[in-house]
């Protein structure tokens, strides 16, 4: 997973956005990978990572979830109004 930070401060009214990296966690799924004769996988990976991010300047804090072949999916958890 490799995220975007403009994607995550993109509403953010500061210019001095700080975002630190939160940790994650990966769903623990198991499954046998294929291959083809040209060493292709034949199946995604079915696991799901939910890493966190927060901004120091405002508040603010993201979770994304990211699984193999798909776009990541950003979700706000907690907007600088909600920030006490």
């Amino acid at each position: 997973m490799r995220i975007d930070i403009f994607t995550l401060t993109k509403d953010c009214k500061s210019d001095a956005c700080r975002v630190s990296y939160g940790g994650s966690a990966t769903t623990l799924m198991g499954f046998t990978q294929e291959y083809d004769k040209k060493g292709n996988p034949l199946h995604r990976d079915p696991n799901i990572t939910t890493s966190n991010f927060g901004c120091s300047t405002c508040g603010r804090q993201w979770k994304v979830k990211s699984r193999d072949g798909e776009p990541d999916q950003i979700e706000t958890v907690l907007e600088p109004s909600d920030a006490a």
